[in-house]
Order: structure tokens, then sequence, then C-alpha cells
């Protein structure tokens, strides 16, 4: 979370972390995250990168880069899903006690999902595991990006559909074992239901 003192503009870089420096925190935790816990080096990771107001739009363009990679390293991929989900939950602290800044970065990664959904490059349950770790830290989804969701969910179901037409989605593309899940029905006409974990 920023304190008080950290409040700054976006053109400010004093209090911006470098992608070197949230590579080697996402490398440090993914043996962490990939065991399913958060033990010493993942909540280093969280705490370092919290100082910084870039940290989720950074991490967001991190994961995005290297899930398209030919060979990713999904480990690496999914340390940067979780420290994403700690980053946006900053996010919201730092949007609730008044700074605009995080405002502004709030909305930079709101645009950034809805334009790789776009894109047709990337996967779409990668954009439905970044937006849900987006909507579970509570912050708010904006105009866009639901319906964004709400496509990707039905492509994803469409790909996987089991025999009876129901696709709990949700919990099979959630990487850290979350209760939480998306149900898409055709029976029920494909309706969306999103909880937090």
């Amino acid at each position: 979370m920023l304190a008080a003192h950290h409040t700054i503009v976006l053109g400010d870089t004093s209090l911006k972390a470098t992608k070197a420096a949230i590579i080697r925190q996402a490398r440090l935790a993914k043996k962490d995250i990939a065991s399913g816990r958060v033990s010493t080096h993942a909540q280093q990771a969280v705490d370092t990168l919290a100082d910084y107001s870039n940290a989720a739009v950074e991490l967001l363009e991190l994961a995005l880069d290297e899930a398209a990679k030919e060979q990713p390293d999904q480990a690496l991929v999914d340390s940067f899903i979780f420290l994403f989900g700690q980053a946006s939950e900053a996010l919201r602290l730092d949007i609730e006690a008044g700074y605009k800044t995080a405002l502004d970065i709030a909305e930079m990664v709101r645009k950034r999902l809805v334009k790789a959904s776009q894109s047709g490059t990337v996967d779409p349950s990668m954009i439905w595991t970044l937006a849900q770790s987006f909507g579970a830290a509570k912050l708010d989804l904006g105009e866009e990006l639901p319906a964004v969701v709400e496509h990707v969910i039905e492509q994803v179901g469409a790909a996987n559909a089991s025999d009876d037409g129901v696709r709990d989605i949700g919990d099979s593309l959630w990487p850290f074992g979350s209760s939480c899940s998306a149900q898409l029905s055709e029976r029920s006409g494909g309706h969306l239901s999103i909880c937090s974990r």
C-alpha cells in the first residue's frame, strides 16, 4: 500500500518498479506459488511490489508476454498472475485511500485486459484468469470488461463443454485452487455467475 508520502503522478518514475525487478521477485516466488503455499519468498515479493505504483500494470504485461511465448514457463506465469492479484488488492486499498494515481492504474489495467482479449493472440483462459484476479480484489470492472469476461467464458466453455452442456470453468482455470467458479450453462441461456475468492 502506498504511504502518504508516496502520492505521485504517473510521470514520476521514483516509485515505479522495473520489469527486471518484478521478474526477479516473481522468479523467487514461483516455487512457493507452484507448491500452493505463500511462504517467505512469495510474501517478500508481495511486500516488495506493494510499494510500487505500477506493479499491477507491469505484472499484467509480464504475464501476457510470458504466456504468449512458444514455450512459456508456466510456473512463472502462475507467479505473475498470483502477484498481479496481490498488486490488484494493494491497488484497491490505494483507491480507497483516495489516490488518483491508483484510479488511473486500475483504468490502465482494464483497458489492457480489453485490448488483450481483442488481439486474438491471447488464450481466452488467460484473460479469464487475469480478469478473475482483478475482480477478486474487488476492483471495479468498468463498462467494457464484464462483456469481455462473458465472451471469454463463452469461448472457453464452447471449447471445453462437457457432455451435459455445463462446464464449471472457474475452478479449472484458476491456478491456485480457488473455490470461486463461473458456470456457463447452455441450458440456462449462458448466464454468467462470478464469485470472489
